[in-house]
């Protein structure tokens, strides 16, 4: 069966145009409407004819193009927008920047950035975090529903949304909405029992004023939007052009993407550093650090990271994997015959104040399938007396895993103690000011050898750390000193490489 002819023929002006100035045109596309509704694109291809200056008749040829149309549309679709939510994405967002920016308009553009969400991925699973990245989408998008904005989806848990002929208060004003709104807004995925509230941090941005091309806006968006991660999350930021604020901006930008990095392209690394029994105990203390490989292969200090992680929420991703590693690590060693030693992973103050986190650490702990008696979490003083009572709970979970916990730099914090009886920790490591100094300094000397009497009496052991000379050395056991650490015993060696060959870096 012939299909009826279209109702319209192909637009002329712009045809006809074009052929008066060239003489012939190629491959030119009109859209027309079948008589039954449906779309068709024709390709045509013409030559005129002349007499004199006048064109008297046209020769040439059309064709149906529909099919390759459709598909050139499908591909062009695919390339702008994100296959998940339907939303433009970065490509789309770029262009129609670009456009705006050449055209002399003004407006801003608004990133933002969901927090916490790496956490949903992990507990709960990739379709749910895609399920809500669709849900945040249409909530974005019922938001600006009655506006000339756009939404874009410009990868992972990261949106944007441009609006346009508009100022900074304008922008603000949309910010304070979109925050609401995701607040009001409750993810059907439950944690720990309890709807967890949904939060982003945004970075605002205008353009000509902050950016008159499309790489430098998005750079101060992107920030804007970390400085509102740095400043607390949930909250809006619109970039600062002074220059104090733009360097600190760009350090915490620069680490939390080298961080990231470094989680992501598994280039973090674990050091250890054993401890020496002065007693006749069998158990070998061994103390975990953190390390990043940069992308040039130089090591990363944890000093120069590990601040700024806690600052951006990141030293708990850090945490967790130094963790895992070790989790990983034993479970392969269960079958090697060795020393009966521990391991002594280090705790950040965000991570044992964050009950989501501590959640993640349960359920990794509850799956591993290793002796849990190897592990031991050491928490800072000033961190466990910043929150006592949650420092006890957690103390007392880890304890019933199997794990056994330390009290970390005990004497920086002039706690006394008193609250030692407070926490139900099997190790006490002494601040290492109080270490270095016991040649030279008796009142050090009398601040250990008190703290070891009490230590017994409570039934715990007392490890020294930053023991850096023989002489210092000598002082510990006679003072009830249990283990001794330090550069003079061990220097921090390589224990788990970012290739992940635990045994192998082990035995190296």
């Amino acid at each position: 069966m012939t299909s009826k002819p279209a109702r319209h023929t192909f637009p002329n002006r712009r045809f006809l145009s074009t052929l008066r100035k060239h003489g012939e045109i190629k491959d030119y596309l009109t859209h027309l409407v079948a008589s039954d509704g449906s779309d068709r694109w024709v390709g045509i291809n013409a030559r005129a004819s002349y007499d004199g200056e006048k064109i008297v008749g046209l020769r040439g040829t059309a064709r149906n193009v529909t099919e390759q149309h459709k598909a050139a549309l499908q591909v062009e679709y695919l390339a702008t927008h994100d296959s998940l939510t339907g939303l433009p994405n970065r490509v789309s967002l770029q262009r129609d920047l670009e456009t705006a920016i050449d055209d002399g308009e003004k407006g801003a553009i608004l990133q933002l950035d969901l927090d916490n969400f790496k956490f949903i991925n992990d507990r709960h699973g990739h379709r749910a975090g895609d399920r809500i990245l669709v849900s945040v989408g249409s909530v974005l998008g019922d938001l600006i529903a009655e506006s000339d904005a756009a939404v874009y989806r410009l990868g992972g848990d990261e949106f944007a949304i441009h609006l346009p002929d508009a100022l900074r208060n304008d922008a603000q004003t949309l910010a304070e909405q979109t925050l609401n709104a995701l607040r009001r807004f409750t993810p059907q995925v439950s944690v720990g029992g309890n709807f967890s509230p949904l939060t982003a941090s945004i970075g605002i941005a205008t353009y000509p004023f902050q950016g008159n091309d499309f790489a430098t806006l998005l750079s101060n968006v992107d920030i804007a939007m970390y400085q509102a991660k740095s400043d607390g999350r949930n909250r809006y930021v619109t970039h600062d052009a002074s220059s104090d604020e733009i360097r600190k901006t760009h350090r915490r930008l620069h680490w939390t993407r080298e961080i990231r990095g470094a989680l992501d392209e598994n280039r973090l690394a674990i050091y250890s550093q054993p401890a020496t029994c002065l007693t006749d105990s069998d158990v070998q203390p061994e103390e975990l650090f953190a390390r990043i490989i940069g992308r040039n292969g130089e090591l990363i200090m944890p000093e120069k990271f590990i601040p700024v992680s806690e600052s951006l929420g990141l030293a708990q991703e850090i945490d967790l994997r130094v963790v895992e590693k070790t989790l990983e690590f034993l479970a392969a060693a269960q079958k090697l015959p060795g020393e009966d030693r521990q391991y002594f992973v280090n705790l950040s103050v965000t991570s044992i104040s964050d009950p989501h986190w501590i959640q993640r650490l349960d359920t990794l702990l509850s799956n591993a399938s290793v002796n849990l008696g190897a592990l031991v979490f050491e928490i800072t003083e000033n961190a466990a007396m910043s929150n006592i009572e949650t420092t006890q709970q957690l103390i007392g979970r880890l304890r019933e895993s199997g794990c056994s916990c330390a009290l970390d730099n005990f004497g920086a914090g002039f706690s006394s103690f008193y609250y030692l009886k407070r926490f139900d920790v099997d190790y006490l490591k002494v601040d290492g000011s109080f270490v270095r100094e016991l040649a030279s300094d008796e009142a050090s000397r009398l601040f250990v050898r008190s703290l070891c009497d009490v230590a017994k009496g409570l039934n715990k052991h007392v490890i020294a750390q930053w023991v850096e000379t023989p002489e210092v050395l000598e002082l510990l056991g006679p003072l009830g000193v249990d283990f001794a650490q330090g550069n003079h015993i061990a220097h921090p060696k390589p224990f788990i490489v970012p290739d992940g060959n635990a045994l192998h870096a082990l035995n190296a």
